[in-house]
């Protein structure tokens, strides 16, 4: 009998801890509260196109979609929280992304080194919040301003 944990266990990604998870969602509904009014969505856990099949960082910002059924707009801002074990694979992920879509800002948090890391256009690396404050383009405060509170 097919079952959900089956079916968690079958895409290949290992059980989330809580503490992620929190994380996310309230990380999420903190940027929802700036994004919405300036026409941009936060989504956790979608996938980056209409492929389900697709990568699906922790948190995406998009702009609105054409119409009401199509939410999604062009991909602006991508978030992964991660361990420190896991971090390179994070950062892996995202350089795939960052591949298809150029003109996005990334930025992988270690929460449990309470260090941000932002992918670099300049540099075609990556930088860290102990050498300068991370902000994206698209957003009005500093990144860790919409999860601090809830990490570290």
């Amino acid at each position: 009998m097919f079952n959900f944990i089956d079916y968690y266990q079958g895409i290949g990604s290992p059980r989330p801890f809580l503490y992620h998870q929190i994380l996310i969602q309230n990380t999420c509904t903190n940027l929802n509260f700036e994004c919405r009014p300036r026409g941009l969505y936060a989504y956790a856990e979608a996938t980056v196109t209409e492929d389900y099949n697709d990568l699906a960082p922790d948190i995406s910002i998009y702009t609105a979609g054409e119409n009401p059924r199509h939410v999604r707009g062009d991909l602006l801002v991508i978030i992964e929280f991660t361990r420190h074990k896991t971090l390179k694979r994070d950062i892996r992920k995202c350089d795939s992304i960052m591949s298809r879509f150029p003109d996005i800002d990334c930025f992988v948090i270690d929460y449990e080194r309470d260090i941000i890391y932002m992918a670099n256009s300049e540099t075609n690396g990556w930088i860290t919040s102990d050498e300068y404050e991370m902000a994206s383009r698209y957003l009005l405060k500093p990144i860790d301003e919409y999860f601090h509170d809830y990490c570290c």
